[in-house]
């Protein structure tokens, strides 16, 4: 069913709730909930809210009445003083929607989550795959950016490295210069793209895809070749690669960009710009006010204008406000849409201080005036990172962004950076050095969030809850994946009564939904209590709804959320996980929806050269590497 533009303004700004006025009786209804304080608004803060004792019927998948009338139905639930809300909508997770992942983050009341900051670039296998495993929760993506520079970057001459000690290659210790490094698991990935894994050969652009499959896939940033710094495998017989890390140039920015089209028309909702960790790709104007502000940028801008949808940043911290405020700017003047990830953290990092409640300002002025800009935070006085991060690399900036050495902590061993460095007998410098080493460690920032900067932005009209959580398959991490919603609403709604439930489930729901809403029809149908809408229901109760993940135990369910529904079918009941059920659903982008032929990507040998000795000896790989200077 195609839905208009008009029926879109209504659903996100304006709407009417749809209730059902003439309920037939004799309608028996797969599911009722009753007598629950159905609570359901638009995105819009100043748009109508649904806030009332009522009763939910549910056929099949979908909503299909909402009224004050009885119901029959095969399955009754009593949610009498309980609150029954949209299921909450997760746009900032890593990783797939893995099953042993989503046991924890429904019980946070989570039924949707969606990779947009960091994205993915193989949707169409990717999320392919995902459908056949089955899904507890729903899940989408976007195209990714730096998925995009990678595949451009694939055709420079790189190494891998396979042997045992995992050595860098001798020549990338004599020659000084920058290098990415690249990580792969699983072995199968490997094995199926590139088959052969000899010394120094030339590797496939497949394999510098940072995607999650079925692991981990770890881009582990720049390093100088002069440290002598060791590359480690990381398990799953998966080898590394290194790749010089020098800016674009012309025709690599194209093939980026085709890349990220690619992703686009393969199901991404968004565009997704990690550029805080990637900022030498954005380095061809450095005097620019913004990093990302660049030709580069303004041509992914200007993409996901062309297919309505946002670009999702992770932006540069330096300088902050003047970059963003570079960037609102060029949003403005092309009528797109922006998304601007976790803001008060990367707003926090600044030599300026925490410059967060400015930023906030800027944001939400924008959008009064108009602008479809939208912002986001979790609820947590910690970061959580790299060790290779570039915005952590240099010990001694450290101060000017307000980080101390001993709210610096390792995520698995739970000790901080000072109490390691004691113990291994170095100096901070030494020991950071030694974290930063691939594969680089995890670590949390604590403090980095103030809790008045927090409050300032979450209680702000427009800014939506996210977890920035990633899957984990040790049980470390941070608890923001499995907690930040529970937290949220402890927080914020009961102990300190900083919001109401209505406008707390807006910035959990419709809120964050709009955000991506224009790229998908199916997203349009969720979000809301409404008749005709898919059944993502969280019911949960108001008096001892919060979260009991730790940093010291991050893997804990939340309480006070008794049941949860997706697509119409209980994943959550009484408290406990329901077993054995995969209702959740890959969410394609528009074009992939509407059943576009996928485009096949071509290699990058065929496109960032175009010679003529390419395109006859692409099929034989030897052979081209003999005759291809220009391309191996």
């Amino acid at each position: 069913m195609h839905i208009s533009a008009i029926l879109l303004s209504l659903i996100l700004t304006t709407s009417i709730f749809a209730r059902s006025e003439d309920v037939h009786s004799s309608t028996v209804y797969d599911i009722v909930l009753k007598n629950g304080r159905v609570v359901s608004t638009t995105a819009d803060p100043k748009g109508p809210v649904l806030d009332q004792v009522l009763n939910v019927g549910i056929l099949k998948d979908k909503i299909a009445a909402v009224t004050d009338a009885p119901l029959q139905g095969k399955d009754v639930i009593d949610c009498t003083g309980l609150v029954v809300s949209p299921g909450f909508v997760d746009i900032h997770y890593h990783g797939e929607a893995r099953n042993a992942a989503q046991v924890y983050r429904v019980r946070d009341g989570i039924t949707t989550s969606a990779d947009t900051e960091w994205g993915d670039l193989n949707l169409d296998g990717h999320l392919q795959e995902m459908e056949k495993k089955g899904l507890i929760a729903n899940h989408f993506a976007s195209a990714s950016v730096m998925a995009g520079h990678n595949y451009a970057i694939s055709s420079r001459k790189t190494y891998q490295i396979v042997n045992e000690k995992g050595e860098v290659a001798d020549y990338i210790k004599k020659t000084p210069g920058r290098y990415m490094i690249f990580s792969f698991i699983p072995a199968r990935f490997w094995n199926q793209s590139l088959g052969s894994t000899k010394e120094n050969q030339t590797l496939d652009s497949s394999f510098f895809l940072p995607t999650i499959t079925d692991g981990i896939a770890k881009y582990q940033q720049c390093y100088n070749s002069n440290d002598a710094l060791q590359i480690f495998t990381l398990g799953f017989g998966a080898p590394m690669a290194i790749a010089p890390a020098t800016k674009l140039n012309e025709q690599e920015k194209n093939e980026a960009l085709r890349a990220i089209e690619w992703g686009l028309q393969n199901g991404g909702t968004s565009i997704g710009v990690m550029a805080g960790y990637l900022p030498f790709a954005f380095e061809d104007d450095p005097s620019s006010l913004n990093p990302t502000l660049t030709d580069f940028a303004k041509g992914f801008h200007n993409l996901a204008k062309a297919y309505n949808c946002p670009v999702v940043e992770h932006g540069i911290a330096l300088p902050f406000t003047l970059g963003l405020e570079a960037t609102l700017d060029y949003v403005k003047k092309i009528k797109g849409r922006y998304h601007f990830c976790h803001l008060v953290s990367t707003a926090t990092l600044t030599p300026a201080g925490d410059l967060s409640k400015q930023a906030v300002d800027m944001i939400e002025k924008a959008i009064a005036e108009g602008h479809q800009i939208s912002y986001e935070m979790y609820p947590w006085d910690a970061g959580s990172t790299l060790a290779s991060a570039p915005f952590l690399a240099d010990v001694n900036n450290w101060p000017k962004y307000g980080i101390k050495p001993e709210n610096i902590i390792e995520i698995f061993s739970k000790k901080t950076l000072v109490q390691l460095a004691k113990e291994n007998n170095q100096t901070i410098e030494q020991e950071w050095n030694a974290w930063k080493t691939p594969p680089a460690k995890t670590v949390f920032v604590r403090e980095v969030n103030k809790q008045e900067s927090l409050d300032y932005a979450l209680t702000s009209p427009h800014c939506c809850v996210i977890s920035d959580g990633i899957t984990s398959f040790s049980g470390g991490g941070h608890p923001r994946r499995n907690g930040s919603f529970a937290r949220f609403l402890r927080q914020y709604t009961r102990e300190r009564n900083l919001l109401s439930i209505p406008t707390a489930v807006r910035k959990m729901t419709s809120m964050p939904l709009s955000v991506v809403a224009t790229a998908s029809e199916e997203l349009q149908r969720k979000g809301q209590i409404v008749v005709g809408f898919d059944a993502d229901i969280t019911i949960f109760d108001p008096n001892t709804v919060a979260e009991r993940a730790t940093y010291e135990n991050p893997q804990q369910f939340s309480v006070g959320i008794p049941h949860v529904l997706v697509n119409g079918q209980f994943v959550v009941r009484n408290n406990e996980n329901v077993q054995d059920v995969s209702p959740g659903r890959v969410i394609y982008g528009k074009l992939k929806a509407e059943g576009r032929p996928s485009v096949v990507m071509p290699t990058a040998k065929e496109l960032i050269c175009g010679n003529t000795c390419c395109k006859e000896h692409t099929k034989d790989k030897e052979t081209a590497r003999e005759l291809c200077n220009c391309c191996f």
